[in-house]
């Protein structure tokens, strides 16, 4: 159980017992004393500030806590107002809905996974989120991006992102099966497999 009292959410120690690699390994020694944590989500939400910021999460994916991150998001919005940011006071948004403000919550249906309509929604907002006074509702205005935006980022834009973090020697080519290295494998580059 969390601290908040919901048995649902995700905790420290299964985190951090799941995804060690994730974590420093002084966040484990935190499992029973929640309480004494010395930052909290929202204190790393203000370090956003006063820059774009969108939370996404799926109403069913009770473990990421959709409750507790939307608490997260409000609490970090003053931060986002002293700096100057476009953040109106935050209601909770419904299922399908984003909050307005340059930090904003989205809520949709779903659970912990990744859909064709998420991206869509993260492009509008990332391209008019900050131009509306009202909350935005995923298809509202998006009709002719939908087919070219649903797949996320084409298997070119993903290798290409891969032969940058390899120190690649040429661009990618799919003739020759992705890219030439001009370093060596080692165990320092995390990306070579």
């Amino acid at each position: 159980m969390n601290a908040q009292g919901r048995p649902e959410v995700e905790t420290i120690e299964a985190i951090t017992g799941r995804f060690p690699h994730w974590f420093t390994p002084v966040l484990s020694t935190y499992a029973d004393r929640v309480e004494e944590l010395p930052i909290d989500q929202h204190q790393l939400l203000a370090l956003c500030a006063p820059a774009p910021t969108l939370i996404w999460a799926g109403a069913a994916d009770l473990w990421a806590d959709p409750e507790g991150t939307f608490h997260a998001v409000e609490a970090a919005g003053p931060v986002f107002s002293f700096l100057g940011a476009n953040q109106p006071p935050l209601t909770a948004p419904a299922v399908g809905e984003v909050s307005s403000g340059t930090l904003a919550c989205g809520l949709r249906s779903g659970g912990h996974t990744v859909t064709g309509d998420d991206w869509v929604a993260w492009r509008h907002w990332c391209s008019q989120g900050l131009r509306r006074s009202g909350p935005y509702k995923p298809g509202e205005s998006d009709a002719e991006d939908a087919p070219a935006l649903s797949r996320g980022p084409s298997s070119e834009h993903l290798a290409a992102a891969r032969c940058r973090l390899r120190r690649c020697a040429q661009p990618p080519s799919f003739e020759h099966g992705g890219c030439a290295p001009t370093v060596e494998k080692s165990r320092d580059n995390p990306v070579d497999s």
